[in-house]
């Protein structure tokens, strides 16, 4: 990458974490078009572990939402059951 692309990338605002994934998916193109992954493999490597964390948390953040609307529903079902009763 030359400095120009330093500056392209530089200006980003990376407020969700798909701006973060959409980022890294194109910096590691980049890369890959200009055949340069093997002197690139440790940049290759960290925007990598920066993409799983990302995906992580995306995936962390679907569960507790999953998770939260399970409670409601037992929350929810155990009220009818007393009112039942």
């Amino acid at each position: 990458m030359d400095s120009n692309d330093n500056r392209k990338y530089s200006c980003l605002k990376l407020e969700t974490l798909d701006d973060v994934k959409a980022i890294i998916t194109e910096v590691l193109e980049e890369i890959r078009s200009q055949s340069k992954a093997v002197e690139m493999s440790g940049r290759i490597c960290n925007l990598l572990q920066v993409w799983l964390k990302a995906h992580e948390i995306a995936k962390a953040t679907d569960f507790e939402e999953r998770i939260g609307w399970l409670e409601q529903q037992a929350h929810k079902s155990k009220i009818q059951v007393e009112e039942l009763e």
